[in-house]
């Protein structure tokens, strides 16, 4: 999965229904790159890394290119 934030506002509701949807697909995605410029996108992808299974890393909206192909790698 390639995930772009560009902006970002968070909800409680936006939240729950987050977690409805990670639960749900979990097992589907290998890697997810998330490419974004905001701090707080890059310290929430670090406090993730610990999640099981699944291989996250984090690119800057510059570096778009470079996490689509990590994604084929």
């Amino acid at each position: 999965m390639l995930l772009v934030i560009d902006n970002i506002h968070v909800t409680l509701k936006g939240l729950i229904e987050d977690l409805k949807f990670d639960m749900k697909y979990w097992n589907d995605f290998d890697k997810i790159a998330v490419v974004s410029d905001k701090t707080s996108v890059e310290i929430v992808m670090r406090l993730s890394s610990v999640l099981p299974k699944l291989d996250m890393k984090h690119f800057t909206l510059s570096k778009v290119t470079d996490a689509t192909s990590w994604l084929n790698e």
